[in-house]
């Protein structure tokens, strides 16, 4: 994969402008089609080539990841959201899904949250919420370099921000809810024990 310093510079410039006063909320999206695209992101990301390139590599590959992350969420079929997601690292490691309205991959004031993604290293899992939901995946992906590189980043994002091991222990997944049935249908039966003759 070659990589494009162009394309990550307002990455970078943008990423600690991105979540002050940015915290509206957006209608939600698919948080299970959220988690797996990320995971195959990640594992995809491995194949990211950074050498060569200057500047501060914890930036230059968290940047990296946000743009490959969005593109792949963007490139979903069907689409995740009716407008192109963005994505943000926050100072304290989480990972930010938003509305970016106008495509350009910078976080801009009015660009509301869709959903936040967190590594609970404690328990070996990646959570994806948004509105009182809340979905978990194991993290059972391995990796290599890149993959290291990326997590040790987030992790120690969330160190700097105080946040610790366990801190993810009361969060898990909410339940999904259950398919409706036609209230004709429930009342009636199968159709073949109705009553009326």
């Amino acid at each position: 994969m070659k990589f494009n310093t162009a394309m990550i510079t307002p990455l970078i410039i943008g990423i600690p402008l991105l979540l002050g006063g940015c915290t509206q909320k957006a209608p939600g999206v698919d948080l299970d089609r959220v988690m797996k695209i990320t995971t195959q992101s990640m594992q995809n990301y491995e194949k990211t080539n950074l050498s060569g390139v200057e500047g501060k590599m914890d930036d230059l590959a968290m940047a990296q990841f946000s743009r490959d992350l969005a593109d792949d969420l963007r490139m979903a079929q069907p689409p995740l959201y009716t407008s192109p997601i963005g994505i943000a690292v926050a100072k304290e490691g989480s990972i930010q899904g938003y509305n970016d309205k106008n495509g350009n991959y910078i976080r801009e004031t009015g660009e509301e949250d869709l959903f936040k993604i967190e590594i609970d290293s404690q328990n070996n899992r990646i959570i994806a919420s948004n509105d009182g939901v809340v979905r978990e995946q194991g993290m059972g992906m391995g990796g290599g370099l890149m993959m290291g590189m990326l997590m040790g980043s987030l992790l120690s994002r969330q160190s700097a921000a105080g946040i610790r091991p366990g801190a993810f222990n009361n969060k898990r997944a909410t339940p999904k809810p259950r398919a409706r049935t036609s209230s004709a249908r429930s009342r009636a039966g199968s159709g073949s024990f109705s009553s009326g003759k």
